[in-house]
């Protein structure tokens, strides 16, 4: 019988310790995902790969605009599409342009401000590539497969890395610096085909994961308040 009493008692107290516990208040999930897409223009100096030919001047002009999607604190993804002006390398190439598609991922470094960011760049390219092809002097006319004296045009792939830099200039607007290689698969072989150096503006034009507590984060449109939308 004291056995039976022991068991019992023993559930008793059990039941009675869960009673008497407090239970802890659910803590609200304060954190809020950003997700914001912004719109950015900007010069490029980029080397140019001539087949290897010889070069006066490596780096030419050109300009780029892209569009960002930000979905968290330290990662985006972005599509750009920057054209470099005509350049010519006499006397084998007159009147080259290029084009360049590039898909790139950047994974973010905040600094202790909050305002400003390092990050690094991976993603993939595409260049086309258009000029009069003369043939003379031509250093890779042995793996060029194209007649002399015609228009020469392609589309190559490849990918990038590189590394960039935003300062925050005034509410949704930032300035940008990067420093890219590009590797391209050519008609002459893969390698080191751009170096590209750029600068730009970037501006957040919509901010769908505002939150009121988070006074830093700047942009021209806040779709999650109805009631402040500028």
């Amino acid at each position: 019988m004291s056995r039976y009493f022991f068991i019992f008692l023993l559930v008793l107290c059990f039941s009675g310790a869960r009673a008497l516990t407090p239970l802890l208040p659910v803590k609200k999930d304060t954190t809020h995902k950003i997700r914001i897409l912004s719109l950015s223009a900007g010069f490029i100096k980029t080397s140019l790969n001539f087949f290897k030919n010889a070069q006066e001047e490596t780096y030419s002009n050109g300009y780029g605009f892209r569009a960002l999607f930000q979905p968290g604190e330290t990662f985006r993804v972005g599509a750009c599409y920057s054209k470099v002006e005509s350049v010519n390398i006499d006397p084998t190439w007159v009147n080259v342009n290029n084009s360049f598609y590039d898909l790139d991922a950047h994974f973010m470094m905040h600094f202790a401000d909050k305002r400003n960011i390092a990050y690094f760049i991976m993603g993939l390219s595409a260049q086309y590539w258009k000029g009069f092809y003369t043939g003379l002097h031509d250093l890779n006319k042995w793996r060029l497969n194209t007649t002399p004296n015609t228009t020469y045009e392609s589309l190559y792939f490849g990918g990038r890395i590189g590394m960039g830099a935003e300062i925050k200039i005034v509410g949704p607007v930032s300035g940008y610096g990067e420093f890219i290689f590009r590797i391209t698969k050519t008609d002459v072989g893969a390698g080191l085909s751009d170096v590209v150096y750029g600068l730009g503006i970037k501006v957040n034009v919509a901010n769908f994961g505002h939150n009121r507590s988070s006074k830093r984060r700047h942009s021209i449109l806040k779709f999650s308040d109805k009631y402040h939308w500028f």
